[in-house]
C-alpha cells in the first residue's frame, strides 16, 4: 500500500507541475498581449475588441487557476487507491481543459490583433501625407545627353 501511495503522489506532483508550468506560459502569453495593446493604443489603434475578448481570457485563466489548484487538494489515500486515482484523473482533466480553453482565448485575443500594427503603419502614413509641415527629402533630376560624333561631323 505504501508503494500506491507513492506512486499516486509522484502522478499528482508531476502533473501538478506540468499544469503550473502551461498556466504560467499562458499568464506570461497575456501580459505579453496586455503591453502589446498599450503599444497600439498609444499608437492610435482601436483595440476595443481585443480588450474585451482579453476580459473574456483573465476570467478563463482564473478558472483555469482554480481548477489547477484543485488538483493539489485531492487527498492521497492508501485506503482506497482506486477512488483517489479516479478523483486525481478528473481533476487533471478539468484542469487540462480550462487551460486549453484559457489558451484558446488567448488566440482569440491575438487573432483580433492581427492587422492592427499594418494600420498603425497606414495611419502614420496618411498623418505624413497631410502633415505638410514636416520636411521632405529633396528631389533631384539630371538630364544626361549624349552626342556622338563621327568623322563627317555631328549626328
Amino acid at each position: 500500500k505504501g508503494d500506491i501511495s507513492e506512486r499516486l503522489s509522484n502522478i499528482l506532483e508531476n502533473s501538478g507541475k506540468r499544469l503550473v508550468r502551461a498556466l504560467a506560459e499562458l499568464n506570461s502569453t497575456k501580459t505579453r498581449i496586455e503591453t502589446r495593446l498599450t503599444k497600439f493604443e498609444a499608437a492610435g489603434a482601436t483595440t476595443t475588441a481585443a480588450r474585451a475578448d482579453l476580459a473574456i481570457a483573465v476570467s478563463k485563466l482564473a478558472t483555469a487557476s482554480t481548477t489547477v489548484q484543485a488538483v493539489f487538494s485531492v487527498p492521497v489515500s492508501t485506503t482506497t487507491p482506486k477512488t483517489t486515482s479516479e478523483a486525481l484523473k478528473t481533476a487533471v482533466k478539468k484542469a487540462q481543459t480550462a487551460i486549453q480553453d484559457a489558451r484558446q482565448a488567448l488566440m482569440k485575443v491575438v487573432a483580433d490583433m492581427k492587422g492592427m500594427q499594418g494600420d498603425v503603419r497606414r495611419e502614420d502614413r496618411r498623418e505624413d501625407r497631410r502633415d505638410d509641415s514636416k520636411p521632405r527629402p529633396a528631389t533631384t533630376t539630371t538630364s544626361t545627353s549624349t552626342t556622338s560624333t563621327t568623322s563627317s561631323g555631328t549626328i
